[in-house]
């Protein structure tokens, strides 16, 4: 992230997705299954980008909830 305490990434077999994972408390948390695409980080270092499919997402690292911006 653009503050230096988390990193976004992805993982493949046997269940492939998307992981944060903080340094401050060594946690990972899954933000997305699926095919995984790496993500890329926005400037607010809470968000990041992430295609699934033909769609383009947005995911929050507080909530873990994604949301689409294109499709």
């Amino acid at each position: 992230s653009p503050d230096g305490k988390h990193l976004a990434g992805t993982f493949g077999s046997p269940d492939p997705g998307g992981i944060f994972f903080s340094f401050e408390d060594g946690t990972y948390r899954r933000f997305y299954s699926g095919e995984p695409m790496p993500p890329s980080w926005l400037p607010d270092s809470r968000h990041v980008l992430y295609s699934k499919g033909s769609s383009i997402l947005v995911a929050d690292r507080l909530t873990l909830e994604s949301r689409p911006v294109l499709t």
